[in-house]
């Protein structure tokens, strides 16, 4: 957590707010999250061509462009960015506040984004913008982009593979974003175990589990995203996907497809996997 919907709702939350402005000014509280902050980096773009350009998604990264420059953000665990208007000086930390971004808001106001992370396990990096490609060169097929070669693609790679479905499709070297939440949601709306070797699924059925994938993460944005424990947005609002659950979090409850099977938890790869014990085969 968050996974692919929830950091898609960021993403669309930060261009809202700060897309056209200028970044003026960082502040560290501290110098590392996972990692080291790059505020030697990320100053080169305060004192250059600082005006923002775009923000976008890539698997479950956030990707803040400026001109010469990408600053991406991974939210972790329990990774999170809010605004504050107005000066700095005028906010009072909260526990756990780790960086802010400064940013020209009309004559003579700022707009601050702030990164909290509890557990750090989040991060920030910044790039040049012509290392892009290289940065993100071990990753998979975007879910909802997909095209008819591209999963087709993902299909021959599963006849190849000799891992559990649900490990196949979370796997960010084959397909980007499906966490544990959405794999397991996914798994039960194709009606396929998450147990099945991908190399035996026949293409029908990973056909109907890539479209299940497709249209529970479309879902799941529609909603704003899953809040389980920590996820907020930019405004600090929580999801409401969760309460639209089929069977994450729902060990055993009856299946509202078959009526007789039982939702299961099992441990999977060292995360819970939940499932219908009867129609998931």
């Amino acid at each position: 957590m968050p996974e692919l919907p929830e950091v898609e709702i960021v993403v669309r939350n930060l261009n809202d707010i700060v897309i056209g402005k200028k970044l003026k000014a960082t502040k560290l509280w501290r110098k590392d999250v996972r990692f080291p902050i790059p505020d030697k980096i990320i100053q080169k773009i305060v004192n250059g061509e600082n005006k923002l350009l775009n923000i976008h998604r890539r698997a479950k990264f956030i990707v803040i462009e400026f001109a010469d420059y990408l600053i991406i953000s991974h939210l972790g665990m329990t990774g999170a960015w809010s605004t504050h208007k107005g000066q700095l000086s005028q906010y009072t930390p909260k526990k756990h506040d780790h960086l802010a971004l400064g940013f020209e808001d009309g004559k003579d106001k700022e707009l601050w984004l702030i990164y909290n992370d509890p557990r750090r396990f989040g991060f920030v990096h910044a790039i040049r913008k012509q290392d892009l490609a290289t940065y993100f060169a071990n990753y998979g097929f975007e879910p909802l982009e997909m095209n008819d070669q591209q999963i087709e693609e993902l299909y021959q790679q599963a006849k190849k593979s000799k891992s559990p479905l649900k490990t196949f499709i979370m796997n960010q070297k084959n397909i980007v974003g499906v966490g544990n939440i959405y794999a397991c949601e996914a798994l039960f709306l194709a009606e396929l175990s998450p147990f099945k070797i991908a190399s035996k699924v026949k293409k029908e059925s990973f056909l109907k589990l890539v479209q299940a994938i497709k249209k529970n993460l479309k879902q799941a944005i529609s909603k704003g995203g899953s809040s389980i424990k920590n996820y907020r947005n930019v405004n600090e609002e929580e999801g409401s996907f969760q309460k639209s659950h089929l069977v994450y979090g729902k060990e055993k409850t009856k299946c509202t497809r078959c009526k007789t099977g039982i939702i299961v938890r099992k441990v999977q790869a060292g995360r819970s996997t939940f499932f219908c014990n009867a129609c998931q085969r």
